[in-house]
């Protein structure tokens, strides 16, 4: 991008800085773990890495857990890149969306055996987790129940509108209203190979988000209960302006994936995955 067309109002600045390149190795209980990352643009202290994570020992994970929505997981890495515009279009704060990253572990729910040769078991452990989560009877904190809830509520609010409405206008009002407060699940997964890695990718939109309302998954197995995945996050701040980074951040994803190494002791290649993934 030239300086003209930044200056004018048409492009952007920062993003993902390949000239500039980390690698990070972490011990995964015995699994080798390297992440290769572009430098960041965002001027923010990193915190200590620990690069040791015995996830099996009893009773770690509940240990150093965190929530987010229907997400138990333990932090490994993460970092972000911010893309920036003309202060007359982003404000002072000139930042037109950030794309970020973090490496998490997490443990599929009991009943659910994951297989390592079979990502097939893997996708299943996952749309489960999100059903389990957002469709429960009980509400809870961090939305848990919200599908359900939503459901409910729009068809007492069906119920009590006048009868005077038409049919089709109630129908059409509660289906519009539905699809503003449910959360997605994730139903289409694909199998992607790069080079010898391979990972069980999905896609969610988070619309109930305006901070992060895109997000991408790259998972693997790690034994048959705990999985690793790898989250691209996008910050949109400005959905008028999205277009002019998204192509850039989009590809920057695909670089640094093809950097994550996820290496087994007794595994001496990738799994054959080529079975069709589940979808629903």
């Amino acid at each position: 991008m030239n300086f003209f067309t930044y200056v004018f109002g048409k492009g952007y600045s920062g993003g993902p800085n390949f000239s500039k390149l980390e690698t990070l190795h972490f011990d995964l209980e015995g699994n080798a773990l390297s992440v290769t990352i572009p430098a960041t643009n965002i001027a923010l202290p990193r915190g200590e890495i620990n690069v040791n994570t015995p996830f099996r020992s009893p009773g770690w994970f509940d240990e150093h857990c965190r929530q987010m929505w229907n997400h138990f997981y333990v932090r490994v890495f993460g970092e972000a890149w911010a893309y920036v515009g003309p202060f007359w279009k982003a404000g002072p704060d000139r930042t037109f969306g950030v794309l970020s990253l973090s490496v998490d572990i997490k443990r599929a729910l009991p009943g659910k055996v994951l297989d390592m040769n079979d990502l097939n078991t893997l996708a299943e452990a996952i749309r489960w987790d999100y059903e389990w989560y957002y469709e429960v009877e009980e509400p809870g904190k961090y939305g848990r129940g919200g599908n359900r809830k939503a459901r409910q509520e729009a068809e007492e609010e069906y119920n009590a509108r006048h009868p005077s409405i038409p049919e089709e206008k109630k129908i059409r009002d509660k289906e519009a209203g539905l699809r503003h407060s449910l959360r997605e699940l994730p139903t289409q997964f694909e199998i992607r190979r790069y080079g010898d890695q391979e990972w069980l990718y999905y896609a969610l939109k988070e619309r109930l988000s305006s901070h992060y309302p895109v997000h991408h998954y790259y998972c693997q197995p790690l034994d048959d209960q705990y999985y690793l995945y790898v989250k691209f996050s996008y910050r949109i701040d400005f959905s008028d302006y999205f277009h002019l980074w998204q192509a850039d951040a989009e590809a920057a994803e695909q670089r640094i994936i093809e950097m994550v190494k996820l290496t087994f002791p007794n595994r001496l290649s990738a799994p054959d995955n080529n079975k069709a993934v589940l979808s629903g």
